[in-house]
């Protein structure tokens, strides 16, 4: 699902103290895991892994897994779950491995929620490329999930701007939230 090259660009990516650090939970996903009542999950794209500490206090019957290819403790072979979900990580995933990976996400799940961003990232990564490596609109995200097997439960597209401190600019927020069984 990843490339070698591009996982030593990430992994060094993952060092840095501000990169793959959410621990804000994602919209809908509280509502989600009471809807369907999960009894496990996997955090795909975890990152630092942060944000276990707040499922577990929301969800404390919850098995909980982190699974990212790019940091080492997270780095295992997928295995099935009732949810795996992801916050701003499928953009980051290399185009030609999207199928691939959704194949393996379809194929280790009962059901899947992600949180995509549409819209460059603000890092650029050590190769020139802008972290997000794939900046699709909903359109054609859906047709990814649909083309791997997936039933759309719930999406929404969100469009709007953000003042970034860091670059001192407004910057485009486009999101697309996708829930599938």
């Amino acid at each position: 699902m990843i490339s070698e090259s591009y996982r030593k660009i990430m992994s060094k990516a993952h060092k840095e103290p501000k990169y793959g650090k959410r621990v804000k939970f994602p919209k809908y996903l509280d509502e989600f895991i009471q809807e369907r009542n999960p009894k496990s999950l996997i955090d795909f794209g975890c990152g630092k892994g942060r944000l276990r500490e707040t499922i577990e206090q929301r969800f404390p019957g919850i098995s909980y897994r982190g699974y990212d290819p790019c940091v080492e403790e997270f780095n295992y072979p997928l295995n099935p779950v009732d949810l795996i979900f992801s916050t701003d990580v499928l953009e980051h995933v290399e185009p030609e491995f999207i199928n691939a990976t959704l194949r393996e996400i379809r194929e280790n799940c009962k059901y899947t929620y992600h949180l995509i961003s549409c819209a460059p990232a603000k890092l650029i990564l050590a190769d020139g490329r802008n972290a997000h490596l794939i900046q699709q609109g909903a359109e054609w995200w859906r047709k990814q999930f649909n083309s791997v097997g997936f039933k759309v439960i719930k999406e929404e597209w969100i469009e709007k701007t953000k003042y970034s401190k860091e670059l001192r600019k407004d910057m485009p927020i486009k999101e697309y939230i996708i829930l599938a069984k």
